[in-house]
């Protein structure tokens, strides 16, 4: 039925430019001949004209002046009628010129345009005939629509870009009665070796490393001291022009763990630094979610608080959560953000 459809309109085509050409030739033919039998009357004309001046001529001396009044204005007449035929004959060369050009013109357009149409149709018909194939092969048109989802998926998971945000903290230790931060900096989230299980094509992790505990000290009286009132508001800066551009946030907080047994002291201490990584975190979050940013919020066997309404932040505890939760929000992202 198609090929049917493909020839019936390149029949259509062909009978219109037909009719066209056949008409602009008519039109040509009736106003050419029209111009020929009008110059053909004008020699005729001309040629009586120049009888009359030669039967003048003949004549005698009798009536001179008279003959030669009628003499000057016959000879006037015929310049007239030469210079008509003349004018006719620019008119003519000129509008045979101009349909000539006009019915080419058409005549390339109608071609090219017959050629188009055929070539659009054959393009579509093949397009048609490959779906058709591609649907019977595999078992319908709802399963070739699932193959198409899972390769966009997929293409979607493996050009995603990925932030890792590793914090670089010191343990909160105890020694007797005194309160202190460990010397050694500890940081989990080891980008390149989460980056070796997940499905993205870019194996070059993009990092930012913050270390806000560069603002806290331990005094004299076993108290927390914060050098300025509030340390993540440091970071708010940062965190709206760093993550903005990617589609997955990983964020390491502390591991703020309470091990042995510890003084009252300590743990009041503890609760103050666990604050300000809290509203770090919040910061971090609420910017994630004001942007649609999915974030994974990972803290190496530790414990944190969560957040209500966190559509785009999920936690993880342990390497192998943030594998799976990191692959999940990867592999859904064409579904809920596309």
């Amino acid at each position: 039925m198609k090929l049917n459809k493909l020839n019936d309109t390149s029949e259509h085509m062909e009978k219109l430019t037909f009719v066209f050409c056949l008409v602009l030739l008519t039109v040509f033919i009736v106003i050419g001949f029209s111009l020929l039998t009008s110059m053909e009357k004008t020699e005729s004309e001309i040629k009586s004209v120049q009888n009359k001046i030669t039967a003048i001529e003949s004549s005698g001396d009798e009536n001179k002046t008279l003959e030669q009044t009628q003499l000057n204005f016959i000879e006037n007449e015929m310049v007239r009628h030469q210079d008509f035929i003349e004018t006719q004959r620019q008119h003519l060369m000129w509008l045979v010129s101009l349909i000539g050009a006009i019915g080419i013109f058409l005549i390339g357009f109608f071609g090219f345009r017959t050629r188009a149409e055929i070539q659009n149709t054959i393009a579509k018909q093949e397009l048609d005939i490959s779906e058709s194939g591609i649907n019977h092969y595999i078992g319908g048109n709802e399963n070739r629509q699932y193959l198409e989802t899972a390769i966009q998926r997929e293409r979607k998971a493996q050009n995603a870009k990925i932030l890792f945000i590793e914090t670089e903290y010191r343990k909160l230790m105890l020694d007797g009665t005194k309160i202190y931060f460990n010397e050694k900096v500890e940081s989990y989230l080891q980008a390149y070796n989460f980056l070796k299980f997940l499905p993205t094509k870019d194996k070059n992790p993009h990092e930012w490393t913050i270390n806000y505990e560069d603002f806290m000290e331990m005094t004299s009286d076993k108290t927390l001291q914060l050098k300025i009132e509030n340390p993540t508001k440091n970071y708010e800066t940062d965190i709206k022009s760093k993550l903005d551009g990617y589609d997955l946030v990983i964020y390491e907080i502390p591991n703020r763990r309470i091990e042995g047994k510890v003084t009252g002291d300590y743990d009041e201490v503890l609760e103050k630094i666990m604050e300000v990584d809290h509203k770090l975190y919040k910061a971090i979050y609420d910017h994630c979610k004001k942007e649609e940013i999915y974030c994974i919020v990972y803290t190496r066997n530790g414990h944190i608080k969560s957040l209500e309404d966190s559509f785009y932040t999920s936690i993880a505890n342990f390497n192998i959560n943030i594998i799976q939760t990191a692959t999940t929000v990867l592999n859904s992202m064409i579904c809920l953000k596309n």
